[in-house]
Parts: C-alpha cells; structure tokens; sequence
C-alpha cells in the first residue's frame, strides 16, 4: 500500500488566528504545542477559554509545587485573545483613512490649512 500525501483545499475564511502569552511560569512546565492546542480548542468552541487557561494555570502549578515542595512559587499566568475578522466595509474605511495625513485628532477637512502654513 502506498502513502499519499493529502492536500487539503481551504480558503481565508477556514483561517481562524488568536494570540496566546504566557509567562515563563508556565512555559517552564508546558510546551508552546500543548498551550497552543488547549487555548485554539477552547477558541473554536470545544471548551470556555477561561476555563482552558485556568485549566493551563492549574495544571503548571501543579507541577511547580511538586518540584519545588510547595514553596515560593514563580508567576503563572496566561492571556489569549481571538482576532475577530474585520467587515469588508470597515477595512476600505480604514484604507481610506490611511490615505490622510495619519494625524490623530486631526479631522483633515482643510479648514486649518492656513493656519497651518502661518507656524
């Protein structure tokens, strides 16, 4: 029997992307993979998120006050945020506005002009 490599189709809209921080706490006993698995289940819906990191939390925690016979603990702490996709409509908003002069505050409607030529 012969392996085949599989090819999977997939479009933009089967990319879901999040972010995931944690401290060196937890990455002293967890690997990147197994953070990474727990937290972009609990994002597609498997699980709540907070209860997947506080489920990662419990679990470091665990394994640093078994190494280190319940003393001082080091900080173990996760955050992790889903990117939500943006409206079409926004993003052309956004490209728009990109084409201004990219000055917060500054509403770019040309009514200082002058004044801006007199500094």
């Amino acid at each position: 029997q012969q392996d085949r490599a599989r090819c999977l189709d997939f479009t933009a809209d089967d990319i879901e992307l999040f972010r995931v921080s944690m401290t060196d706490g937890m990455a002293d006993y967890l690997g990147v993979e197994e953070v990474a698995a727990s937290m972009a289940n609990a994002f597609l819906g498997l699980r709540h998120p907070h209860v997947a990191a506080q489920d990662l939390v419990q679990k470091a925690a665990s394994m640093w006050n078994r190494d280190h016979h319940n003393s001082y603990r080091d900080d173990i702490a996760i955050a992790a945020c889903k990117f939500t996709e943006v409206e079409a409509d926004s993003r052309n908003d956004n490209e728009n506005n990109d084409n201004n002069d990219n000055n917060v505050g500054n509403d770019n409607d040309g009514s200082d002009d002058a004044s801006k030529d007199e500094l």
